[in-house]
């Protein structure tokens, strides 16, 4: 394919403020640049990562400072309901970069014509293709492996990897931003901060960041109650020899008294004590500033650190939490062949496939071989908590409920799991239709209250941020019970499936077949 020849331009952010009307700051005098080559945005929701993509492609203004970079500039939004502009010029365009993008993603050119029945990761190809085929000197990507499975991710990959231009890519998924990013933009309380190389090397920068801000601050504070210390001693030495000094106490007529006292204030023999005291009061000043700003350099290395969610659960006393007789599931005019399934214990298993290959249809098989839900607890059904790939807005209004008939501990218990998974509890009390990140948080940290013996997960990653996800990451691997899950997420399933089952479905001219490793 055909390079285009990119300006070497710069994205400079200069002293950057932005709030929304009425709310409280997204940044606050952010200043950072950018070169060509992709940088990963990166930050808990609600941290700015759509925001920055925004005013960097001028959609938003600051509210003070400069953005500065390429007019020609384009953003690929997470959303994929409508099809993107241009789509016609693309798909009929039949020039060598056009073309090219289309074997690249495995394009068909009827998709055109067939918008609204194509799949999400279909619809994201596409989006990203006419992004591409473009070739905008900046080009921000706002979560394109969403919904997508490997294949289609690596194909994604191959594509924008060849991209030249200034690019910014929101994403959790750890192994693209590995895989692309020259350097990431970590967000955090109205801040940002450029480290290099992807969301790995990143994060352990961050961590060798965190260490030197509280050995400073150590540091700092022994520093500070050393010359405290010598501040009280020398102050009582200065006292000591006031007291000498004074005339005070001595008989009017006790000539030689005075005169020895005259003669020590007349040498400066006791007034040495004073002098070192205004000196240390002076170090002192100057060690409590430096303890200031070690204080807030600490703080802000650790602010936002997520301090874990326990997800204790429990350990099934009976050999097998469920099982599933051979046989086979029908997904519309296509079949599902499986052998007998069973969950034991504190199993862990991963189930794999492609999109489309019935993932989603055999966990509710599954879920539907467990005890009928209560109509107070829709996700919970006897000891299992069952997490579908997507929440409606009627399922999100249920979780809502639930929390409300909670009594006040049980519902602080399932608020600090929320907290602690990256979300305030105090917005799922704002409205009653929480986010589906923070329904899907709310239902995770139940497990705790309900002392669950298994979790079955679909896409348990689905509008979790990636702070988040490495949080649910370390509660999986501690969980005392069962977990069933499935994901696209590489690292999310090295880290929970580790040395689990494996279930993968591999498509067939009529369906699938399951295979257990």
């Amino acid at each position: 394919m055909a390079q285009r020849i990119f300006h070497h331009y710069t994205l400079q952010f200069s002293r950057v403020s932005f709030s929304y009307d009425g709310s409280s700051p997204v940044f606050s005098d952010v200043s950072f640049s950018l070169g060509p080559g992709w940088s990963g945005v990166v930050g808990a929701n609600g941290s700015g990562k759509s925001t920055l993509l925004a005013l960097a492609a001028r959609i938003l203004q600051p509210n003070s400072g400069t953005v500065s970079g390429p007019s020609d500039r384009f953003v690929c939004a997470q959303p994929t309901e409508k099809a993107p502009d241009r789509i016609e010029d693309f798909f009929n365009a039949f020039d060598e970069r056009s073309i090219d993008l289309m074997r690249r993603l495995e394009l068909e050119f009827e998709w055109l014509y067939r918008w609204q029945t194509l799949s999400d990761g279909e619809r994201k190809r596409v989006q990203i293709a006419v992004a591409l085929w473009l070739a905008p000197d900046l080009l921000a990507l706002d979560e394109p492996t969403n919904h997508i499975d490997a294949d289609a991710k690596d194909l994604v990959l191959d594509a924008i990897a060849r991209y030249d231009g200034i690019g910014l890519l929101v994403s959790h998924d750890r192994e693209f931003l590995d895989s692309v990013c020259a350097r990431c933009v970590f967000l955090r309380a109205g801040t940002a901060t450029v480290r290099p190389g992807g969301i790995t090397a990143g994060l352990e920068q961050a961590g060798r960041e965190k260490i030197a801000a509280e050995r400073a601050l150590d540091d700092a504070r022994r520093r500070t109650a050393s010359l405290e210390s010598e501040t009280v001693n020398r102050r009582e030495i200065a006292r000591s020899q006031q007291r000498r000094r004074s005339k005070a106490g001595l008989a009017i007529k006790d000539h030689d008294a005075r005169f020895k006292r005259n003669l020590a204030r007349y040498t400066g023999k006791d007034g040495t004590g004073g002098k070192l005291l205004r000196q240390l009061d002076g170090r002192l000043a100057a060690a409590h500033a430096e303890l200031d700003t070690k204080e807030a350099e600490a703080a802000a290395a650790r602010s936002g650190d997520p301090s874990g969610v326990s997800l204790s659960g429990t350990t099934s006393r009976a050999d097998s939490i469920f099982r599933l007789g051979a046989g086979e599931i029908l997904i519309g005019d296509r079949v599902v062949r499986c052998p007998e399934l069973s969950v034991s214990r504190r199993d862990r298993v991963v189930l794999l496939g492609p999109n489309g290959s019935g993932k989603t249809t055999l966990i509710k098989r599954i879920a539907a071989t467990l005890p009928e839900p209560k109509a107070e607890t829709p996700f919970v059904r006897g000891t299992v908590v069952f997490l579908p790939q997507e929440l409606d807005a009627a399922e999100r209004r249920s979780v809502r409920a639930w929390l409300d008939s909670l009594p006040n501990a049980d519902r602080a218990v399932v608020f600090s799991g929320v907290h602690r998974l990256g979300s305030d509890p105090e917005r799922l009390l704002e409205s009653p239709f929480p986010s589906p990140g923070e329904a899907r948080k709310t239902i995770i940290a139940s497990a705790e209250l309900v002392n669950s013996t298994m979790l079955v997960l679909d896409e348990p990653t689905n509008h979790l941020d990636l702070p988040s996800i490495i949080l649910l990451e370390a509660a999986l691997a501690a969980f005392e019970g069962a977990v069933l899950f499935t994901s696209h997420d590489e690292r999310f399933v090295e880290t929970v499936a580790a040395g689990g089952a494996r279930w993968i479905l591999e498509p067939t001219p009529d369906g699938s077949v399951l295979t257990v490793l």
